[in-house]
């Protein structure tokens, strides 16, 4: 039977090679519609009774080329399908793929990659920011801490005892590495954008070219690259040389400590 053939993907020739009426270009879900449903037994039954009318196209898009007398029952399944089917004498749609690889353009590659490094760099920063805001609450928590210790200096009845000394060291020693932090590391200062202003973007006066305008353009993405590269270079030597002097904290109470007694 033409239904088993169809399922196993089965090419039927054309035993008579002649064109029995109108043939038609149909494709896969057509022909599988009209073969599982009983309101077009008419033309199931011409197709099962005629299988040599019925020719495979090995496509991508799997389409059945159909010699039939009346044509209108494909159109009626194609449309409620939102299949496809071409009737004689009229061109056959174009059948998209759903997997089919783009066309490559260059100039849309090289855009799509330095913006996305771009992103990556501004996201970069971001995290440096979030860690360096970070930091600087535990440098403020643990200067509010020895601060409470080394309130004893102020006292005025006895000497203040070495740990008093140790301890004013140690705020001294963290307020030093948080305006350090706070300098290099958090301050508001001029940062890129990832898409550069409409103003500088849209000159149909200069008469440039698209290839040339995304030329210029593809500069100055590379320009904010770099600007964004150095700043997060410089961010990240000071955000480690804090962490490490935040590490030294212990020893600069020791040593102050050492010194006082």
């Amino acid at each position: 039977a033409f239904g088993q053939r169809a399922a196993h993907d089965f090419v039927v020739p054309r035993v008579d090679g002649t064109r029995r009426g109108n043939p038609v270009l149909a494709s896969a879900p057509v022909v599988s519609t009209i073969l599982a449903s009983d309101r077009y037994q008419a033309c199931r039954d011409y197709m099962d009774a005629h299988p040599e009318s019925v020719l495979h196209m090995d496509t991508p898009n799997d389409h059945y080329v159909v010699d039939i007398d009346q044509p209108q029952d494909l159109v009626d399944v194609a449309a409620r399908l939102g299949s496809s089917v071409c009737l004689p004498g009229r061109a056959a749609p174009r059948q998209v793929q759903e997997h089919a690889m783009p066309t490559w353009n260059y100039a849309q590659w090289a855009e799509h990659a330095a913006m996305e490094h771009l992103k990556g760099r501004l996201q970069t920063g971001d995290v440096l920011l979030a860690q360096a805001n970070t930091l600087l609450s535990l440098l403020l928590v643990a200067i509010g801490g020895a601060l409470a210790y080394a309130a004893a200096l102020f006292e005025p009845e006895g000497a203040a005892s070495p740990m008093a000394w140790g301890m004013a060291a140690v705020v001294a020693w963290l307020v030093v590495v948080a305006v350090n932090l706070v300098v290099n590391c958090i301050v508001t200062r001029p940062t890129t954008t990832l898409y550069n202003e409409p103003r500088n973007i849209y000159r149909p006066d200069l008469g440039l070219s698209e290839d040339q305008i995304r030329g210029f353009e593809l500069d100055n993405v590379q320009v904010r690259i770099d600007r964004t590269k150095a700043r997060n270079a410089v961010v990240a030597y000071w955000l480690d040389r804090c962490r490490y002097a935040a590490i030294a904290t212990p020893f600069v109470f020791v040593v102050s400590a050492w010194i006082a007694r």
